[in-house]
């Protein structure tokens, strides 16, 4: 009898905390995120700059892996970053050329990067002017 009613108070505890998490998700779907972010810029650069200045703008975003540093812990929180020059033959003509690809454990660490990171802050001051045009898209896997 009595691990019935051990079942019974673990299924409704379950239940509970189901409930919850699914109003928290309803009331702010950001706050459950766990799934990685993936924060994406597609570059066009101008006509000034040289292949030697946009190799260095892609070093310089590797290296934001390990130069980028959590504000609290003093970890690395970039899980990755991959940037590269376009290969498809289905570009269009006037498209961008390169792409930087940023992976994130949370929104949170993304937002960081994007707007208070200052290894990130100085590269883009850096980098910003030779880019014709940026198209930048963040999403989750499997999120809709």
């Amino acid at each position: 009898m009595r691990k019935i009613q051990q079942r019974a108070a673990k299924r409704a505890a379950a239940s509970v905390a189901t409930g919850v998490m699914f109003y928290l998700m309803i009331s702010n779907p950001r706050s459950l995120r766990t799934l990685p972010v993936t924060h994406a810029v597609m570059i066009q650069f101008n006509e000034n700059a040289t292949a030697w200045a946009i190799e260095d703008a892609c070093n310089w975003m590797f290296s934001l892996q390990d130069s980028c540093r959590h504000p609290y812990s003093g970890r690395p929180y970039v899980s990755s970053i991959a940037c590269g020059k376009d290969s498809s033959p289905e570009r269009p003509e006037d498209g961008p050329t390169y792409v930087v690809v940023a992976e994130f454990e949370t929104d949170g660490e993304k937002d960081y990067f994007i707007h208070k990171d200052p290894a990130h802050l100085e590269a883009l001051r850096e980098i910003e002017p030779l880019i014709e045009k940026a198209t930048v898209l963040d999403y989750s896997s499997g999120l809709i």
